[in-house]
């Protein structure tokens, strides 16, 4: 993994991905897609501006042997249902397929615990439908990782996913075996989780849940 492609990089994950790429040897540079102009944190990263609706007028420079797609909203941010679904599915595919055309060969999403393009609940059916979509994409390796409750500090205030985040050490307890992949998990281990699985790039298209981030992360 010489370069790498991220989308999403202003947000919790998408942050913690970046630290993960510049500190790994194997990357010589970085390119992360942002909405608003943005000084490079480093001499290896480039900085491309450019949105959902302006990826095509830079499509020359979504370049990188790995893509990760870290990219998403809330619904109390984008409560239109259309919308959100442009955001949190659309978004993603589009730069996963124009990544794919200049010869990306890893792919990683940032999806949610019982995603399911055939779910009732219009969110977990959104995340589904995006990982249907990136799967249809052919990449020959391609993971998906599903956190429950991320753990870590966002910028933006979410009093619902604090106090989940606060009793996090009380209901993973409670959701042992088959139920563990419903537990709180730190964004910095899904982070480091998908640039594992982006070294390792195995042929195929997976899926993560809580217990094989945390032992892709550990290992």
């Amino acid at each position: 993994m010489k370069t790498a492609l991220l989308f999403g990089a202003t947000g919790l994950v998408g942050g913690l991905l970046l630290r993960e790429l510049l500190a790994d040897p194997t990357c010589e540079r970085v390119t992360i897609v942002v909405r608003r102009p943005q000084p490079a944190p480093d001499a290896r990263v480039a900085v491309v501006v450019a949105g959902m609706d302006t990826l095509e007028s830079v499509r020359e420079q979504l370049v990188g042997d790995a893509v990760f797609l870290a990219i998403g909203t809330t619904r109390a941010k984008t409560p239109d249902r259309a919308e959100y679904a442009r955001i949190d599915r659309d978004y993603p595919l589009h730069a996963a397929r124009l990544a794919r055309a200049n010869g990306a060969g890893w792919a990683g999403l940032v999806s949610s615990v019982g995603a399911d393009a055939g779910a009732s609940a219009f969110y977990l059916r959104t995340k589904g439908e995006a990982e249907q979509g990136l799967r249809a994409l052919d990449f020959p390796s391609a993971d998906v990782f599903r956190p429950g409750v991320l753990l870590g500090e966002r910028a933006e205030h979410r009093p619902l996913e604090r106090a989940l985040m606060a009793a996090a050490s009380v209901t993973n307890a409670l959701l042992p075996g088959p139920w563990s992949k419903y537990r709180a998990i730190p964004a910095q281990t899904v982070a480091r989780a998908m640039v594992v699985a982006a070294r390792e790039r195995r042929p195929g298209f997976a899926i993560h849940h809580w217990r094989g981030m945390r032992a892709a992360a550990a290992g």
